[in-house]
């Protein structure tokens, strides 16, 4: 790899690190419910790793693993 790849591959990893933190973890609904964010917001933070690891926690700690297969999937991927 390269000294320019390089650099990229860097550059890249923060900005991704910011969208993780700056969209995904308020758009997860962890500290409340992603019901109670609107509409397309909710569904949107479920399929990011944040939402995911929320609703699979709640799944397996509240409902014993109820409904646990889809937020399994996405943090699979």
């Amino acid at each position: 790899m390269g000294l320019a790849a390089a650099a990229v591959a860097h550059s890249g990893l923060g900005v991704v690190t910011l969208l993780k933190i700056l969209l995904g973890d308020p758009l997860s609904g962890v500290a409340s419910a992603p019901q109670l964010l609107p509409e397309p917001v909710g569904a949107l933070g479920q399929w990011l790793p944040p939402g995911a690891g929320g609703s699979l926690l709640r799944s397996v700690a509240f409902f014993d693993g109820g409904a646990a297969g889809g937020p399994a999937r996405t943090l699979m991927l």
